[in-house]
């Protein structure tokens, strides 16, 4: 049984995938599995996979009919056998080849559930962002309540799957898994796994080269990824009322969602006016999610559409999102 199982959804990144496996392999660290899920590329990806795995005996390859990120993930994870597991997106990179090292040295010290680690933007070679990474100190020492509350104090609460080292044995046992037909499944896998864990940790450097590509859903996003966002925040309240989670660790969680909230009311400034107004009702039905706001952008995002309204707010969220494209 390998430590770690490294999991990598691929569809249509064959400019990329190279980079991204390349910088798995080269861990100093190898007690490890890859498993690299081909989603249906009509691209070099197929061929690209299958020669990886005639030259390293630790790299297994599914190759299916493409059905999305979630599913291409969950596949990878039914043939995990690791004690913990990672998500590696395909057109993303490894920063340091001790990565492996100090996050297995971090999860023997700490044994615990979730292993949070650190990521810059990459746009190029010589043009990095600016480190995230600056985790709250001794992590580990405090129950999950608290822990996930200094996450969110501090801007360190992050939804992507690929920011956190998880034990399998609790995703296994929890039924955890992502959502298909998502382009929201890391924020509502997070969610549960919040909802599980009992102790969490962090390693406070920047690992993943988080690629930045033109023309990517994190750059347009399409209207299904706003709904999505929406589902979420209606759906894991009610959720959490029917849970028998104590009232604290439900609040906190809400804080979370809060945290959502304000991201989801960004993305919904991106569209056009037009298109808004197809969600305002629902928009409009959450603001009460506000407050609960932790982060720094919740409180900000709460403060104003308090004092100008959720159209003026809205509207000047739009108008600086333009700003920002050009």
């Amino acid at each position: 049984m390998p430590f770690f199982s490294i999991i990598v959804p691929i569809y249509q990144v064959e400019e990329y995938l190279k980079a991204c496996v390349d910088s798995i392999l080269k861990q100093r660290f190898r007690d490890f599995e890859l498993i690299l899920v081909d989603d249906g590329s009509n691209d070099a990806c197929p061929v690209i996979c299958d020669r990886y795995a005639e030259q390293d005996e630790r790299i297994r390859v599914i190759h299916q009919a493409n059905a999305g990120q979630s599913v291409a993930r969950n596949a990878g994870f039914s043939l995990a056998s690791g004690q913990y597991v990672l998500f590696i997106d395909a057109d993303d990179m490894i920063a340091s080849d001790l990565f492996l090292d100090k996050l297995f040295a971090k999860c023997q010290e700490s044994h615990s559930d979730v292993v949070w680690f650190g990521y810059r933007k990459y746009y190029s070679p010589d043009r990095l962002g600016p480190e995230i990474c600056r985790y709250p100190s001794r992590l580990a020492e405090w129950e999950q309540e608290k822990a996930l509350q200094l996450l969110l104090e501090t801007g360190m609460y992050n939804g992507a799957a690929w920011t956190k080292a998880v034990r399998r044995d609790l995703l296994v046992q929890a039924g955890i898994v992502f959502r298909p037909d998502m382009l929201s499944e890391d924020l509502n896998w997070s969610l549960a796994l919040m909802c599980h864990s009992r102790k969490m940790d962090a390693l406070s450097e920047s690992i993943v080269l988080y690629r930045q590509r033109p023309g990517s859903l994190s750059h347009r996003p399409p209207l299904k990824s706003l709904q999505d966002n929406l589902w979420i925040l209606e759906t894991w309240p009610v959720r959490l009322k029917e849970s028998d989670l104590p009232l604290s660790h439900q609040r906190v969680l809400l804080s979370v969602l809060a945290h959502y909230w304000a991201n989801m009311l960004i993305l919904y400034s991106y569209y056009p006016s037009s298109v808004a107004a197809t969600c305002k009702n629902r928009v409009r039905s959450l603001l009460y999610l506000r407050n609960y706001a932790r982060d720094r952008r919740s409180r900000t995002l709460a403060a104003l559409s308090r004092i100008l309204g959720l159209r003026m707010t809205t509207g000047l969220l739009r108008l600086y999102c333009k700003i920002k494209t050009y």
